[in-house]
């Protein structure tokens, strides 16, 4: 019956968009790690890439997921995009600078961010 076959089409055709938009709302995740590489290509869970570099390549709504771990960095600057950073694998993530913890410094510089 050829009406059968035209609700099939238009419902995986609504069932493809509903998942490509409910994918955009979403974004992508990325994965960092305290030995992550500084590439393009980095990211899955196998090639994780350093938390910098992971925040630089990730576009506005993707997740950044960091392994357990210290992560010693000197500024991390978000701008204009919104993103989620969270830990992962139950461990624990610490964030700090690497200069000397006697002096206050900024870790995060933020602009105009949903963070």
């Amino acid at each position: 019956d050829s009406s059968a076959g035209m609700t099939t089409r238009v419902f995986c055709f609504g069932f493809f968009c509903f998942v490509s938009l409910f994918a955009f709302v979403l974004g992508e995740s990325l994965y960092a790690s305290t030995n992550g590489l500084d590439n393009e290509i980095c990211g899955d869970y196998d090639t994780p890439c350093s938390l910098v570099n992971a925040i630089e390549i990730a576009k506005p709504n993707d997740s950044v997921l960091l392994f357990p771990g210290t992560y010693y960095e000197d500024t991390i600057s978000i701008n204009e995009k919104s993103l989620s950073i969270s830990g992962m694998d139950g461990g624990t993530v610490t964030l700090t600078t690497s200069r000397d913890s006697s002096t206050p410094q900024k870790l995060f510089h933020v602009t105009n961010s949903n963070l």
